[in-house]
């Protein structure tokens, strides 16, 4: 069975990969008739700033080579790195009619350097274009990229070009930016590839488009050496940790990674490459084992850390890595600014020290509180708290498997056992709350039940709690009335359902939070069954109030929410909820709510409430009997 790829047709997909390239990158463009080849265009040179190598008199560097290895090589085109890309289909050199337009297309009287992976494809036919170029009059020189050190260097064919070649790229676009002639460039790359080696490891090899995904690999096994289009590896082995993976990649050869004249005290570079579906998380625990892998044990001074995808090899899933030994020049030249999209945008220095920037320090309860709060509750407000509190962290305490077997009908089956964890650190640390003050309590409380219950409870009931306590210490109540708590649970609940989504409807706590408080502030907050609010406000000193909710509201709802409701019309006091109120019928068909005890307070602003007035041709309106 294929493997699953998101392509149109695995035959365009190179030329609708590389179109997508150049719609996202403005200062790129293909070669007309040959859209395989990427570069930078010669009527945007000036305006662009990219590589403006043929108006400027500057050597232009090249490289290419089979597709499936991006952001190789198209994505080193621009200012700084390369003039042109030439890309065959995937894991097939280019044509050597496609290298030799892009060679006319882009080289001037300075020149153009080839930088060619030790491909037997790539050397042929980037070789025969590299001849009929300088049969035309051009000066083309060429240069191979050998650093895959799971081969001998003496073998036959030499060794593979893998990650390694991105830094002779690097090294010889800067060149070439900086003015070097084609000579100078050459020297460049070639001394970076004289001083890097690479060694590739994979725990999955890649999947040509519209292929079966190979099953070759045993569980928990790694290959060494396995190359960038799938050949075979030097050996496998368990896999452990990254530690030991960095250390077999950097130790499998004689010479450390191959990097000749390495020595202890050596200054290098590292690059970490993600070979293709490698995580980031993976790759960042990689290149920490690396980095500390090769100053520990190679006793090197490493100044320069790469690590992302460089040159890739499709799905597989593994992570190359390549040391280079620096000098003064080639780490100027790695340092050099470039326009390249796929090259990091800023020098990867290297710091052993882990910077860790001091966390700058909350008020602690007590200073909230004004006093210590080791005194415990002195007031008598302070001792009530304690006692509520205890109660109710005793109670979630006892109803924690109750809880938890009622949450796992439609859930994860954990809600009792948050809630006590709360429940203990809040009893363990009870003594010391600064009960005295609501607001510093509330506080504590919030910051108690977000340590210790975690998760999305945990932040539901600290923010909760924190706004409660932050709305209590604006309004500066040491003794807050019933009103001025209840106002700051409201603004708890406004907390909760701007952060967490939920609103009063949507079966969550707050669907018993704000029409408690609602009704301990002492105001009428109606809400109609289409969970819309509406204004619905007493004015102070008349015993009665006209709601003002529009009918046709309730006409556009139409029957399908009629199910959301029980009706009761002209039901007995006994079959009625307990709590409840029917209104008589004129009163209900007028909207018409009177009051019968009291006066009414104006509340500012309204909100959903949990209390609901059904069409206009029912007697239904539920209210508690306390507020009448």
């Amino acid at each position: 069975m294929a493997a699953k790829a998101l392509i149109n047709e695995p035959s365009q997909v190179v030329t609708e990969a590389l179109e997508g390239l150049v719609a996202a990158t403005p200062h790129l463009a293909l070669l007309e008739g040959f859209p395989s080849v990427s570069a930078t265009p010669p009527f945007q040179l000036l305006s662009l700033h990219t590589s403006a190598h043929v108006l400027m008199g500057l050597p232009a560097p090249h490289a290419g080579g089979g597709s499936g290895h991006e952001p190789a090589t198209a994505g080193y085109v621009g200012a700084g790195m390369l003039t042109a890309a030439v890309c065959g289909e995937v894991f097939a050199s280019p044509s050597e009619d496609a290298v030799l337009a892009a060679i006319r297309a882009t080289t001037g009287e300075a020149g153009c350097l080839l930088v060619v992976n030790n491909y037997t494809g790539d050397r042929l036919n980037f070789g025969a274009a590299a001849e009929r170029a300088k049969a035309e009059g051009l000066d083309v020189q060429t240069v191979v990229v050998a650093d895959d050190c799971a081969i001998k260097s003496k073998a036959a064919v030499g060794r593979r070009g893998i990650a390694g070649s991105v830094f002779a790229l690097k090294a010889a676009g800067a060149a070439a930016a900086s003015g070097a002639s084609l000579a100078e460039v050459t020297a460049a790359a070639e001394a970076t590839i004289s001083r890097v080696g690479s060694m590739g490891a994979s725990l999955t090899g890649c999947t040509l488009f519209g292929q079966p995904k190979s099953d070759r690999w045993a569980a928990r096994e790694v290959e060494l050496g396995l190359g960038v289009h799938g050949e075979p590896g030097t050996y496998r082995e368990k896999l452990s940790t990254p530690r030991q993976l960095a250390r077999l990649c950097c130790t499998l050869s004689p010479s450390p990674i191959c990097v000749p004249h390495l020595g202890a005290g050596e200054r290098v570079a590292l690059l970490v490459n993600n070979l293709g579906s490698t995580t980031a998380l993976e790759m960042h625990v990689a290149a920490h084992a690396a980095a500390q892998l090769v100053q520990s044990q190679l006793h090197v001074e490493l100044e320069r850390l790469y690590c992302g995808r460089f040159m890739t090899s499709l799905d597989m899933h593994g992570l190359s890595i390549t040391l280079l030994r620096l000098d003064d020049a080639t780490l100027e030249l790695l340092d050099a600014p470039t326009k390249a999209p796929a090259w990091p945008s800023t020098p990867a220095v290297y710091s052993a020290a882990i910077q860790l920037l001091p966390v700058p320090a909350g008020a602690t309860d007590e200073q909230v509180a004004g006093r210590s709060s080791a005194e415990g509750p002195s007031s008598e407000q302070g001792q009530l708290a304690h006692r509520c509190i205890a109660a109710v962290c005793e109670a979630l305490v006892q109803a924690e498997a109750e809880l938890n077997a009622l949450d796992a009908k439609v859930g994860d089956g954990d809600c009792g056992s948050t809630l006590a964890q709360g429940a203990v650190a809040i009893q363990q640390q009870l003594a010391s709350l600064p009960l005295d003050d609501p607001s510093a309590a509330a506080l504590a409380l919030g910051r108690l039940v977000g340590r210790a219950m975690g998760g999305t409870s945990g932040a539901v009931y600290k923010i909760l709690l924190t706004a409660i306590g932050a709305s209590l210490r604006q309004h500066h109540a040491e003794q807050p009335t019933l009103a001025v708590v209840a106002t700051a649970v409201l603004d708890g609940a406004r907390a909760v359902s701007k952060y967490g989504g939920a609103q009063l409807g949507s079966r969550t706590m707050l669907d018993a939070i704000i029409p408690a408080a609602q009704v301990q502030r002492g105001g009428c907050w109606t809400f109609c069954f289409c969970l819309e609010s509406f204004p619905c406000i007493p004015q102070q000193g008349t015993p009665s109030n006209v709601c003002r909710c529009s009918r046709r509201r309730q006409r556009r709802i139409g029957p399908r929410r009629r199910p959301l409701l029980r009706l009761l019309p002209q039901r007995p006091r006994a079959q009625r909820p307990p709590k409840t109120w029917r209104p008589p019928l004129a009163a209900a068909a007028t909207c018409r709510l009177s009051v019968w005890r009291g006066t009414w307070t104006p509340v500012p602003g309204q909100w959903r409430c949990g209390w609901v007035l059904w069409q206009r041709r029912s007697s239904l309106i539920m209210w508690p009997e306390r507020l009448f």
